[in-house]
């Protein structure tokens, strides 16, 4: 008996799994260290990117660097961008001049850090500095005055030549400031144009080696100089002022009003207001007055008034000499003279020996056109008067006079003129016997 055999045909399935079916396998991601851009003394701009994410979501980009370091790591200096993205950048701050950084991008996903490779950063050699600048000396004329800084340099490279300049102004401000010519050294000697000026010097500092030329710095001004100081006996005792040397006319003035206790801070320094003389006398205790501040009521005048006028040039007394009725002009003498206060020679010059109260045209010549404006020229205050109908202070917070030695006459009377600052600048004539400041010019 035959054997019969039986095949079962059953269809072939395949099973493909696929490998999207699984995960791909994660690890850190690449990066790679682009660039270095825009080195200074202190600072770097770093860049990366990012050419695989290692299969993960990146969390953090940023840049590790170390001066000492080689492969630097997170252990070391780290900072991160301020975004996650394929091309990335960070700022360095902070760092030394003159010094090598070794630095690297990297990125981070759960997997671990991926780090790309070193590059080497060098920062620029920092300029040098110089700081508390002051001047040394006594600001007078013929005197020395120096230079004085102190030298900074962050690689301690020596100092070589630097350069100086010195500066002279107006003002503490800085008003009309102009370099001095030929005034390039450390040292300068004062001379007759600095007078009243205010000086300042600049340094630009110069290193021997590294980054040579620093950046130019600038002092604070000086006070005034002082010139060659006047020191005279004035109403018996001895006094010294300054120099003002007019930018306009070049002339010398006296830093102050005649009886001032200082050269004026302000248009209402009171202390700089000074003392009232009637035009043509001494200085012999008539004009002196008190001031305790600005204002009219603040004054208390000295030894009092008579209505007694003179016969002679010098009166018997210190007493101020009023005219209530402008008789004869208001003049504090019967006789009248136009000869007082004629030049440096004149009668009963109350100025130093070689100096003497301007001329109406000398006054003019200094084109000052208020009295602001004759504060920054010349120091000029508000005065006020004192006045011959009887003797009082008036105008003491608004105006100010000043006498000149120029005489005028009219209508058969002799005056005098002053000048008046407020708003504007006038030319006036005015009563002899009225009590106005007085500056003096040199002849």
């Amino acid at each position: 008996m035959k054997t019969r055999l039986f095949y079962l045909f059953l269809p072939i399935v395949a099973f493909n799994f696929s490998c999207d079916d699984e995960e791909k396998p994660k690890s850190v991601p690449i990066v790679v260290t682009s660039s270095s851009t825009d080195v200074t003394p202190t600072t770097a701009i770093v860049s990366g990117s990012i050419t695989s994410t290692g299969n993960s979501t990146v969390i953090e980009t940023g840049f590790v660097y170390s001066s000492n370091v080689s492969q630097p790591t997170t252990a070391d200096n780290v900072l991160k961008s301020m975004s996650v993205s394929e091309n990335f950048s960070v700022t360095l701050q902070g760092l030394t001049s003159a010094t090598t950084y070794h630095v690297r991008a990297y990125a981070i996903n759960d997997v671990g850090t991926g780090y790309g490779e070193v590059i080497d950063i060098i920062t620029e050699n920092a300029a040098p500095m110089v700081t508390e600048l002051s001047i040394e000396g006594s600001l007078e004329i013929n005197s020395t005055v120096t230079a004085k800084y102190k030298y900074t340099d962050s690689e301690n490279d020596p100092e070589g030549t630097s350069l100086f300049q010195w500066y002279a102004a107006n003002d503490a401000n800085g008003v009309g400031e102009t370099a001095i010519a030929g005034a390039t050294s450390k040292t300068l000697i004062i001379e007759d144009e600095q007078i009243g000026k205010f000086l300042r010097f600049s340094v630009t500092p110069m290193a021997a080696t590294g980054t040579t030329a620093g950046n130019e710095t600038k002092s604070e001004y000086s006070t005034a100089v002082g010139a060659e100081n006047v020191t005279f006996n004035y109403n018996g005792v001895s006094v010294t002022y300054g120099i003002i040397i007019s930018n306009t006319t070049q002339r010398k003035w006296l830093d102050r009003n005649l009886g001032a206790t200082r050269s004026a801070q302000t248009l209402d320094d009171y202390q700089a207001y000074g003392h009232y003389f009637q035009w043509g006398r001494l200085a012999d205790g008539h004009q002196i007055v008190t001031r305790t501040g600005p204002a009219d009521a603040n004054v208390t005048v000295g030894s009092g008034t008579t209505t007694t006028k003179s016969t002679d040039v010098v009166p018997p007394d210190s007493k101020f000499i009023i005219d209530s009725e402008f008789g004869s002009a208001g003049d504090w003498l019967v006789t009248q003279d136009d000869n007082l206060w004629q030049g440096v020679e004149g009668i009963n010059n109350p100025c130093p020996t070689g100096w003497r109260i301007p001329t109406k045209d000398e006054w003019d010549a200094e084109a000052i056109t208020s009295l602001a404006d004759g504060f920054d020229k010349l120091k000029l205050t508000y005065t006020g008067y004192r006045s011959v109908e009887d003797g009082g202070i008036y105008t003491s917070s608004t105006q100010s006079y000043y006498w000149t030695s120029t005489v005028s006459e009219s209508g058969g009377n002799k005056y005098s003129f002053q000048v008046r600052f407020s708003d504007a600048f006038y030319n006036s004539m005015t009563n002899r016997a009225n009590g106005i400041a007085c500056r003096c010019i040199k002849d």
